[in-house]
């Protein structure tokens, strides 16, 4: 049986791939350049055989038949010569070392994308519903941010050239802190937080992020949950303004929660 791995050469690069291939020996539908010409299956099968072989045929008749699909195997020498005839060469065939040597090639090569990290379909999903909810309550309008002493933390978190996916996931993990004032079921926050951190590792690893880009990441949770409080604070003060008290967002009463009443 002959091989699954290709042994042939690639055809001309100029080749319209919009014209139907067809077999240059017997008409059949063609895969592509093989031994330097655009063959089917079958027919590159034949003269890969026939070249190791070193085969000789004889024509039982003229010499000259017309090879089709449905008579390509009753004349062997025929078939041969029209093989050469169309310019396939035995030079471009591999030896049985070579195609073993493709052939373990190919399976590393398939090896290495089935060991590649892969985000599962439930940490697809937990992104992108964490980013949607960054979308519908960010406010860039909302300007009383500037008023607090965010600058330093601002500079930098940007300094770590953050995807959105990893901003939100850092969002969240700070949001679900078991010792987050007015949290009740510290144990089930803390199962969510670490999932939440599981899903941003995981995120990390197949973006190929760099293995310290995650503990740099975690690194500015202290200091965010050192300001959370500060704002807190702030917000506490705005909702009992009426000038401010109806621009927080809803990100920011998810943040802070029941902190501002």
């Amino acid at each position: 049986m002959e091989s699954a791995v290709s042994t042939s050469t690639h055809g001309p690069e100029e080749y319209d791939r919009n014209v139907p291939r067809i077999c240059g020996v017997c008409g059949d539908k063609a895969t592509g350049f093989h031994f330097n010409a655009m063959t089917c299956e079958g027919c590159k099968g034949f003269f890969r055989r026939s070249m190791k072989r070193k085969a000789s045929f004889t024509c039982p008749f003229s010499g000259s038949c017309s090879i089709t699909k449905d008579n390509r195997r009753h004349c062997q020498a025929c078939r041969l010569k029209r093989c050469l005839d169309i310019g396939m060469m035995k030079e471009f065939i591999l030896t049985d070392e070579e195609v073993q040597r493709k052939k373990d090639l190919i399976q590393k090569r398939k090896n290495e994308e089935a060991q590649k990290p892969r985000l599962s379909e439930e940490q697809r999903s937990i992104i992108t519903t964490l980013v949607e909810a960054h979308h519908k309550t960010y406010d860039d309008s909302y300007s009383d941010f500037n008023r607090f002493r965010l600058v330093k933390f601002q500079v930098g978190l940007k300094k770590l050239n953050l995807h959105e996916e990893e901003h939100v996931l850092l969002m969240a993990i700070c949001m679900l802190s078991p010792d987050r004032p007015g949290v009740q079921d510290h144990k089930q926050v803390e199962v969510l937080q670490e999932h939440l951190s599981e899903v941003l590792q995981a995120y990390i690893r197949v973006h190929h992020r760099g293995r310290l880009h995650y503990a740099k990441m975690i690194q500015k949770l202290a200091e965010l949950r050192s300001l959370s409080e500060e704002h807190s604070k702030q917000y506490r003060t705005l909702s009992f303004q009426p000038e401010h008290s109806m621009q927080l967002t809803p990100l920011v009463l998810e943040v802070f929660g029941g902190q501002v009443t």
